[in-house]
């Protein structure tokens, strides 16, 4: 609790009436939060702190906006009619093939090279132009396919991303871990083949609909319901691909 008694009284100094001075005989301990580049649990903790702020930016927040209102960056590209636009499901915004911690790590360790400022502000300044001069690849995604995407089960081709991903790897390929580099070639290669995009639509996909009539061991099938899964899957899989023209003309 604080003690009204513990209270240490400046001397004051007033000048011409007007403007006042403030004499303080010892300036007070302020505590900072520091980080330890050195040591891998503060490191981690200090990128996890850089990707929050980058994320809860204002910058960041407006230019997301801005790609879902009027870049049309508003629907799956896995699922069709699956918009934020015509529906309240809400979609959000995954970095591909490079993920945010990809990026914000290459991102410190140039700066650690450079010996440039590494204050969170500063850092997550540069990680948001990054965003803006769209060097960042981003895909939307509803939310429970993003959680399909964290827990590998879906791949997300590199040519559905929106945004010059390459550009920032030819930028920072000193800085980037080669495993990530290694993992951007898999998924550009995997995209190329196709394989795996086929692969994985079995997830959206229902088998044949059977019913047993009176505990009949004999299961028959039943057409209609067929036809329709049918169709619905044809849907899924000749979804359209969003790309913001914006985002576009910088690729080009």
């Amino acid at each position: 609790m604080l003690n009204v008694d513990d209270i240490i009284s400046p001397e004051i100094y007033y000048q011409n009436g007007e403007t006042s001075t403030i004499s303080i005989k010892e300036m007070p301990y302020f505590s900072m939060k520091q980080y330890d580049l050195s040591d891998e649990k503060s490191y981690a903790k200090y990128i996890r702190d850089l990707e929050s702020m980058v994320r809860r930016s204002y910058e960041v927040t407006k230019l997301i906006s801005f790609l879902k209102d009027d870049c049309g960056m508003c629907e799956d590209p896995f699922m069709d009619n699956v918009s934020s636009q015509d529906t309240k499901i809400k979609i959000e915004m995954h970095h591909s093939p490079l993920t945010l911690y990809d990026i914000c790590t290459a991102v410190v360790r140039k700066r650690q090279d450079k010996d440039e400022s590494l204050d969170l502000p500063s850092v997550a300044e540069e990680v948001a132009y990054l965003h803006y001069i769209g060097w960042v690849g981003l895909v939307p995604l509803s939310k429970t396919t993003h959680e399909m995407v964290h827990n590998n089960y879906l791949f997300i081709p590199t040519d559905i991303v929106a945004g010059n991903y390459n550009a920032f790897i030819n930028a920072y390929y000193n800085y980037i871990a080669p495993e990530v580099l290694d993992a951007v070639n898999a998924a550009e290669e995997a995209t190329l083949q196709n394989k795996m995009a086929q692969e994985q639509m079995g997830y959206f996909n229902i088998h044949q609909m059977y019913i047993n009539i009176n505990d009949n061991n004999g299961l028959e099938q039943i057409p209609q319901y067929t036809d329709t899964i049918k169709g619905r899957i044809n849907e899924i899989k000749n979804g359209k691909k969003i790309m913001c023209e914006i985002i576009r003309e910088v690729n080009n």
